[in-house]
C-alpha cells in the first residue's frame, strides 16, 4: 500500500509506477474482490462486535488500497486509520479471550515485540539522524511509526484469525459453507492483484 501511495511499483519499490494499461482494471477488480467479502463479513458477524470490527478494518484496508491504486494519492491512507483502530480493538479482545493458547501467546509476543522494536529503531534514527530536532523529521518519524504499527497490526489480525479458527497456516476455511469459501478466495486473490501493477 505504501509503495502505491508513493507511486512506486509494489514488487519493485525502487521503480516508479509508470501507469501500465493493466493498472486501472487491476485496481477496480481488486476493489470489488475485497470490498464485497468485507461487507458480507460485517453483516454476518454483526452480533459479535470483535469480528465485525475486524471486518471493518479489512474493509477500510480494501477501500484504502483500492482507492490509492486508482487515484495514486497518499491522502487515502487516512481512510485506513479509523478502521485500523476499530479492528485492533476487536483483535485485542479476541486475543485476550484466547490467551491461554500457547500459539496465541507466541504470536502476540512476536508481533508486538517486532512492532515495538521497529518503532524504537525509527525513533532512534529520527533523533540521531539528520538533526532529529527538525519538525519535519519528527513528523516523518511519527508517520513511519503509525504505518509500522498499522502494518504489524494487520498481519497480527490475520494470524489471530488463523489461530482462533484453527485453519492451518493459510487460514483457508475448510469447514465453512461454500459461499464463505468463495468469499475467502475472492478476498485472497483480490488482496494480491495490485502486486502486478507496473
Amino acid at each position: 500500500m505504501a509503495a502505491l501511495a508513493f507511486k512506486r511499483t509494489p514488487l519493485m519499490p525502487w521503480r516508479d509506477l509508470d501507469g501500465g494499461v493493466q493498472n486501472l482494471p487491476l485496481a477496480v477488480i481488486k476493489l470489488i474482490f475485497t470490498t464485497i467479502p468485507s461487507i458480507a463479513t460485517i453483516v454476518h458477524f454483526s452480533p459479535t462486535w470483535q469480528f465485525a470490527a475486524l471486518a471493518a478494518m479489512k474493509l477500510s484496508l480494501s477501500l484504502t488500497f483500492g482507492l490509492i491504486s486508482i487515484f495514486k494519492t497518499k491522502w487515502f491512507l487516512l481512510l485506513y486509520l479509523p478502521g485500523a483502530i476499530a479492528g485492533l480493538a476487536g483483535v485485542f479482545s479476541i486475543a485476550a479471550s484466547d490467551m491461554s493458547d500457547s500459539a496465541m501467546k507466541l504470536i502476540t509476543g512476536l508481533f508486538w515485540g517486532l512492532a515495538g522494536m521497529t518503532s524504537f529503531i525509527m525513533i532512534i534514527v529520527g533523533i540521531t539522524g539528520r538533526g532529529g530536532s527538525d519538525r519535519g523529521d519528527r513528523g516523518r518519524v511519527l508517520q513511519a511509526i503509525i504505518i509500522c504499527i498499522a502494518a504489524w497490526g494487520a498481519l497480527y489480525s490475520d494470524w489471530v484469525l488463523v489461530i482462533v479458527a484453527q485453519n492451518g497456516v493459510a487460514g483457508y476455511p475448510y469447514q465453512a459453507l461454500k459461499w464463505v469459501k468463495a468469499l475467502w478466495v475472492s478476498y485472497y486473490i483480490g488482496k494480491r492483484l495490485t502486486l502486478f501493477m507496473t
